[in-house]
């Protein structure tokens, strides 16, 4: 088969027996080795060669694949509505996990971010009814109920343990040291003055009163440089710091602190940071405000460039840099990893690799 190829014919069936056999060859491991087959497809010069290589290679092994005891993540990327059903039924792929037939997941992201509850009542693959769906298979599942404003892009996620706990805290990042914002609201309650005063001096007094306690408030919220703890991830557990003052990282009343992604909660986020590799752009530049259409798996929607962290501030074809994006219109489940693709226009790529998301969290 390989007689057409233009080397000799042992550089390239040989060399797979041999990588077969022995797990490598005598000129160093297989994985090293890249084979390079000249092909024509108007003659069909090299394509047997190119064939037989192909069927002679090995199938990936266990440790390759996404295995299966992983968390169940259903992404849906169509909506039927049947006549003979009672809700609805999605169809999508299975990006991780195991899915069977009665299992109950968590649906969503809503406009709000949250997830609900639903129950999956039938399995469908190729029109064929079924048990259960692997990790990388695509089905039809029939819901037992329809979930507010359902549309294209929800996941349907497996129940975690400590969902919706009331010992669980949320993680967070930054935010005040303990007791910073305890002594602010003291401060905000005590600054607040009479109406109508009785005299011009007491007025005065108050006034000046008030312009210390501002300026108290203004040196309450400038963090420290020295004060490193002030800017460590929070875990579900409460510091010791935090228990011994009774303050806990919830009570922070200034927007320091910045919610972090909760394994035991999942929600929607509508922002986003991303590594970003601009191919081109029609321009010169990308400022901040630029919008482009993002697609990370079942997601797409337009989202907006509210900062680009490069010395410049802008981005230009060809480079680099971390990104922070917003979704336009509602809030999508993102998991830091995706790849994402970025287009704008005719003349606008851009790839991405997600690298942190910030959950939305209605009080």
């Amino acid at each position: 088969m390989a007689r057409n190829c233009a080397g000799p014919p042992s550089l390239i069936l040989d060399a797979l027996d041999k990588g077969n056999n022995n797990g490598e060859s005598e000129e160093g491991p297989s994985e090293e080795i890249v084979p390079v087959f000249p092909v024509s497809c108007v003659t069909g010069r090299g394509l047997n060669a190119l064939h037989a290589y192909l069927l002679a290679l090995e199938p990936p092994t266990a440790e390759h694949r996404q295995p299966e005891e992983e968390s169940c993540e259903f992404q849906i990327d169509e909506i039927f509505h049947v006549c003979e059903s009672s809700g609805p039924v999605v169809g999508g792929l299975l990006a991780s996990g195991r899915l069977s037939e009665g299992d109950t997941l968590l649906i969503g992201p809503l406009d709000s971010g949250d997830f609900v509850e639903i129950s999956v009542k039938t399995i469908y693959r190729n029109r064929v009814p079924c048990d259960s769906v692997k990790a990388g298979q695509s089905a039809s599942l029939g819901l037992s109920h329809k979930p507010p404003n359902l549309r294209q892009g929800m996941v349907l996620l497996t129940i975690p343990e400590n969902y919706k706990s009331n010992t669980h805290k949320r993680p967070t990042f930054g935010g005040c040291p303990p007791g910073k914002c305890k002594s602010l609201k003291e401060i905000l309650n005590n600054s607040k003055t009479e109406k109508n005063p009785k005299n011009t001096k007491h007025t005065r007094r108050k006034e000046k009163n008030l312009l210390k306690d501002l300026k108290i408030v203004e040196d309450s919220l400038t963090k420290e440089k020295v004060d490193v703890e002030g800017n460590i991830y929070k875990s579900s557990d409460e510091s010791d710091s935090d228990k011994d003052s009774g303050v806990s990282a919830t009570e922070c009343v200034c927007d320091d602190a910045v919610l972090l992604d909760d394994p035991n909660n999942p929600r929607g986020c509508l922002y986003f940071q991303a590594s970003i590799h601009l191919l081109r752009h029609p321009t010169a530049y990308i400022y901040p405000g630029f919008q482009c259409t993002v697609h990370i798996g079942n997601v797409r929607q337009t989202a907006v460039i509210v900062g680009i962290m490069s010395p410049s501030g802008v981005l230009m074809a060809g480079s680099r840099a971390s990104v922070v994006f917003r979704f336009v219109r509602w809030a999508e489940y993102v998991r830091p990893g995706r790849r994402a693709l970025c287009r704008a226009g005719p003349g606008s790529r851009a790839v991405a690799v997600v690298q942190q998301v910030f959950p939305t969290w209605i009080h």
